[in-house]
């Protein structure tokens, strides 16, 4: 499952954006929020997130921006430069899943499909249709718990 298209501009406030230049590829993680006001959101803000999904750049997919968000404010749009995934915890577990979206495997099928000479990018579909067949949940988690207790911590 992933996120619903969503118009900042449709209400006063302002929005934390995260765009791809927010996401580090060699710390997968989210190194800096943008707070803009709504109104003067860009066109690519158009996806709500929320705690514990997790974002795939989409564009120079060679290069394995990958976060998981971890903030739990209700104004987090990004940008569709991602492809936001949400995991149904009763058949997917989150940490499992980010993994996966972090190996070279992934990385590298990405990168050949990716369709641009100059800005290359891959499609939600082909990052959705990569997902392979899951293991069990139970299984998942026991392999996310392995590789939470042999990770290097940042």
């Amino acid at each position: 499952m992933y996120a619903k298209k969503h118009n900042p501009n449709a209400y006063d406030g302002e929005i934390i954006y995260v765009d791809i230049s927010s996401v580090s590829g060699e710390y997968k993680k989210i190194m800096e929020f943008n707070t803009i006001p709504s109104r003067t959101a860009p066109s690519r803000a158009r996806q709500k997130i929320q705690d514990g999904d997790i974002l795939v750049s989409t564009v120079r997919p060679n290069l394995n921006a990958v976060a998981v968000i971890e903030n739990k404010a209700n104004n987090m749009i990004a940008s569709t430069g991602f492809c936001v995934l949400r995991p149904n915890g009763e058949r997917l577990d989150g940490r499992f899943l980010f993994e996966l979206v972090k190996t070279p495997t992934f990385v590298l099928s990405m990168t050949r499909q990716a369709k641009g000479a100059s800005y290359p990018a891959v499609s939600n579909k082909i990052v959705m249709d990569e997902l392979i067949q899951l293991p069990p949940l139970d299984v998942q988690q026991k392999i996310a718990d392995i590789l939470d207790r042999t990770a290097a911590p940042h």
